[in-house]
């Protein structure tokens, strides 16, 4: 997820890097691996989680 979303709109910020990296439910980070390929902005795809 966290390389969908620097490809789409470059570098993470590490505040959300670190709060991608706490996440241990599988399905969450499946949901949210979608939200970062569908999202339009890094903005919109923080707004999913």
């Amino acid at each position: 997820m966290l390389e969908a979303l620097e490809i789409r709109f470059g570098p993470v910020p590490e505040a959300l890097r670190q709060t991608i990296e706490t996440i241990q439910d599988e399905a969450r980070l499946r949901t949210l691996r979608q939200a970062a390929i569908q999202a339009g902005s890094m903005d919109a795809f923080t707004l999913a989680l």
